[in-house]
């Protein structure tokens, strides 16, 4: 399983700022271990029973934590709620955020003494229970004008912001060495990318469309224009 840092904004389930991950475990990264209280563990087995999901995985993850043959590691190979195979994610969200964990937290915490934040271990017993009218009108302004994966209360006005910046653009030029083309604004200035200055700047106005959004381009690295073996599809905005 990919790693995490507990309370962390981002993870594989979702990011944002209001984000804050909880149980990312991998074998080559420390976590802590300590007691957990049974009111904690008895809520966290309840929420997984049937968890709010936001998008749904293919495939399923088995703990790397437990020894190999189902002889000396039985567990491992159980479906969670406490065994070591899962592929659903837990959401406990707050007034302030949303606690984001792999749906194998329980077996951490039960056979390998994972102790979570002690802040998550007060969300998770505060909640109201999965898909509850309760719990999706906690959830809902952190998924209000955002992308599936994206929880974050200011995600709407954000997401309109970077979109005036986009269509605010004064200038466009191309990365000389992978060839895609960046649209920005003269105050911003030039960025730079794949550590070279961007080349073949040109202003809007050379583009009367005014649409930066995803174009097709037939120019080679030269600039120079082709029979069509050059074809990119380029979308790339400063800022975004």
């Amino acid at each position: 399983m990919s790693h995490y840092t507990d309370l962390g904004s981002v993870c594989q389930a979702g990011h944002g700022d209001d984000v804050r991950a909880v149980g990312w475990l991998d074998p080559a990264h420390e976590y802590p271990r300590g007691p957990v209280s049974a009111e904690f563990t008895n809520s966290l087995r309840t929420h997984l029973g049937k968890p709010w999901q936001a998008f749904t995985l293919m495939g399923i993850h088995w703990c790397e934590f437990c020894p190999g043959p189902i002889e000396e590691s039985p567990n491992r190979f159980k479906p969670a709620v406490e065994g070591g195979l899962g592929h659903r994610n837990l959401y406990i969200p707050t007034i302030d955020v949303v606690y984001i964990a792999p749906e194998m937290i329980l077996h951490y915490v039960v056979h390998h003494e994972y102790q979570p934040p002690t802040e998550f271990q007060q969300a998770v017993v505060a909640c109201p229970p999965q898909q509850s009218p309760e719990f999706m009108a906690l959830l809902w302004p952190f998924r209000k004008g955002t992308g599936m994966r994206e929880f974050d209360r200011h995600g709407a006005e954000k997401h309109a912001a970077r979109q005036a910046k986009l269509d605010g653009w004064t200038h466009r030029g191309m990365c000389g060495e992978c060839q895609c083309w960046f649209y920005f604004r003269d105050q911003d200035g030039a960025p730079d990318h794949c550590d070279q200055p961007l080349i073949n700047v040109q202003p809007r106005e050379h583009h009367p469309a005014g649409n930066c959004t995803a174009q097709r381009t037939v120019e080679s690295p030269a600039g120079a224009t082709s029979s069509g073996t050059w074809w990119r599809i380029v979308h790339k905005v400063w800022g975004r």
